[in-house]
């Protein structure tokens, strides 16, 4: 179980039994969190934070990386394909959050405050 609040400090916390002891992993600032069989991806206001160990070994991707910035609202993936919804468009990977690239109203999208995301496998 994953928990992830907005505040200062560690905001992310983890359970694996069924909420009776938490531990924290230091990840602030906890907008979305969106998990697949292996892997954790953590929506927060400095970029996105996933985990493919389950939850012991963290990366953050931002707009340095690549994201369209740094305030990461939603977070949604399929297999290798990551979507994270920001408050400057939608950011698209097709390698596992390697590599990204931005959708806008340049491109069709009716704003560039992307508040949500949801992906499935068509």
């Amino acid at each position: 179980m994953y928990v992830g609040t907005i505040k200062s400090g560690p905001s992310l916390s983890i359970s694996d039994d069924a909420g009776k002891t938490w531990g924290s992993v230091n990840i602030t600032g906890v907008n979305h969190v969106f998990v697949t069989q292996d892997k954790v991806y953590v929506a927060t206001g400095a970029g996105l934070a996933m985990s493919n160990d389950v939850w012991k070994k963290w990366v953050n991707k931002s707009k340095l990386d690549g994201l369209a910035s740094d305030t990461v609202l939603q977070v949604s993936a399929v297999g290798n394909n990551v979507y994270a919804a920001t408050d400057a468009g939608l950011s698209i990977s097709h390698d596992g959050g390697q590599t990204w690239t931005t959708k806008n109203t340049t491109h069709g999208l009716p704003g560039n405050n992307v508040g949500a995301i949801f992906a499935h496998c068509v």
